[in-house]
């Protein structure tokens, strides 16, 4: 069942096209990672699907009744709020005076002076809006990703604002949830409850990160957005790394169907020995990042050989910038990399 449409969707960011003529569906039940290069157009298609970029032409549709949240790269900085009134900002009105009631009750409790006759109109409207029920869910949110409602957002470092933030996102029970880069500010620990979270989520996701362990963990599909065309690939991030081995004939020999012995199988040391956990996975992720990166320049280099070819002299010095970057990331990459197996 399709939640969202886009039918021949156009949007351009001055001459440069970031959806040209681009189909999509978005079904119940999928889980899709969108992947593209940077500035390639993966947060604003976000805000199309979300409705709050209008396109340049085409038409978007979203089935009647749809819930839809977000968990946006930027941090929340309500600087007079408690975590539980922000989470309960998720419900939209309902939310609101949960959050209200919270506030009035906070200030009762401290021997402040109250509206009571305000206190007593929030809780008769909450009665009559079934807010009980929903504070429930937001005390159950608030639990699940082992939050404190009571303490002050602007107190929280960015992972747990990050936390709050996803939270909040959660709460409304949507029926697709938007996800940008959700590991930004996050430890450890913190990514391993995002990723029980998001597993047990039983809405449509989709999800915009640099950390590939997470796209191949919950993807079942998985979307490229290139030069203003979506590309569509069945399966994880595994199988998308196959597919496009094999369609630009970069690998000599093709794994046999389940062998994926290029994507490091994580394992993180027992429990305890945070020092080490921490090292262990980030050489995961760097390892990971790596293989992305070494992936990415022999693309970029298979298409500058053809734009060259093709006498494209502007895309081919494009190009040329692009592999350069690239060519600076695996530098990076490679010493911090080093620095990790000299600790360790």
């Amino acid at each position: 069942m399709d939640i969202i449409r886009l039918d021949k969707a156009q949007l351009h960011f001055g001459d440069q096209p970031l959806l040209d003529g681009v189909d999509l569906r978005v079904s119940a039940g999928q889980r899709i990672g969108l992947l593209g290069r940077n500035g390639a157009g993966k947060s604003t298609l976000l805000k199309v699907i979300a409705g709050t970029i209008a396109l340049d032409g085409g038409e978007r549709w979203q089935r009647p009744g749809t819930r839809i949240a977000r968990l946006l790269q930027e941090l929340p900085d309500d600087a007079h709020c408690s975590v539980g009134e922000y989470v309960a900002g998720g419900l939209a009105e309902s939310g609101e005076l949960l959050a209200r009631y919270e506030r009035l009750l906070a200030a009762l409790a401290a021997g402040e002076e109250t509206d009571l006759a305000e206190l007593e109109r929030v809780q008769h409207a909450l009665e009559a809006a079934d807010g009980w029920q929903l504070q429930q869910r937001v005390e159950a949110t608030l639990t699940r990703l082992e939050l404190n409602g009571t303490a002050q957002l602007a107190s929280l470092s960015g992972g747990w604002r990050r936390r709050a933030a996803l939270a909040r996102a959660l709460v409304g029970e949507p029926d697709l949830l938007l996800l940008d880069e959700p590991t930004n500010h996050l430890d450890i620990p913190s990514q391993e409850i995002l990723q029980a979270v998001l597993a047990r989520f039983e809405g449509t996701i989709i999800l915009v990160t640099h950390d590939r362990y997470l796209v191949n963990r919950l993807a079942n599909q998985i979307w490229e957005i290139e030069e203003g065309q979506l590309l569509v690939y069945k399966g994880n991030y595994e199988d998308y790394v196959r597919f496009r081995s094999g369609e630009e004939a970069l690998l000599e020999t093709e794994a046999p169907a389940g062998d994926l012995d290029w994507v490091e199988e994580y394992t993180p040391p027992p429990a305890g020995k945070r020092e080490q956990r921490d090292l262990a996975h980030r050489r995961y992720v760097l390892s990971n990042a790596l293989e992305d990166a070494e992936f990415r320049l022999q693309l970029l280099s298979l298409q500058q050989e053809k734009a060259a070819a093709g006498g494209q002299e502007t895309r081919a010095a494009e190009l040329a910038l692009e592999i350069a970057g690239v060519e600076r990331e695996l530098a990076g990459l490679n010493e911090e990399l080093e620095r990790i197996i000299a600790i360790e």
